[in-house]
């Protein structure tokens, strides 16, 4: 979906798509361009490409509040927070110890030995206690 504004003197468009140029006759060319989402789906903020645009081209961003109100930055939530495992540092200590071919599967089953999920302590998910 494509909303236009004019925004003294100049078309901006905002949409989750790119241009279709072969209406560019009947709507006519648009000076700015700002995207919601990348090729990908991810999300894009609209302010950070207003800031960009303003600081680029020297204009004040209270010129494009319309489109800030319109299209505000999301809060970021987290969809998944974490726990840390309580290991002792002796754990810690073994852990990093064990190196050389097949290391991995050595420290899976180092950490399956005392009941601590080996994917939390391999991306630093624990507190030594």
């Amino acid at each position: 979906m494509s909303e236009y504004y004019k925004i003294k003197g100049l078309k901006v468009r905002v949409s989750d798509h790119e241009p279709n140029f072969s209406m560019d006759r009947i709507r006519g060319r648009n000076n700015v361009e700002l995207y919601t989402v990348d090729a990908c789906g991810t999300k894009l903020s609209v302010i950070s490409q207003i800031e960009r645009y303003c600081e680029k081209n020297d204009l004040n961003i209270e010129l494009f509040s319309e489109i800030i109100k319109d299209y505000p930055d999301e809060e970021y939530v987290p969809s998944i927070t974490i726990e840390k495992v309580e290991v002792t540092a002796e754990f810690i200590e073994g852990y990093h110890a064990i190196s050389g071919k097949g290391s991995m599967k050595k420290k899976d089953r180092y950490c399956e030995k005392y009941g601590i999920d080996s994917f939390k302590v391999s991306q630093g998910y624990y507190i030594v206690k």
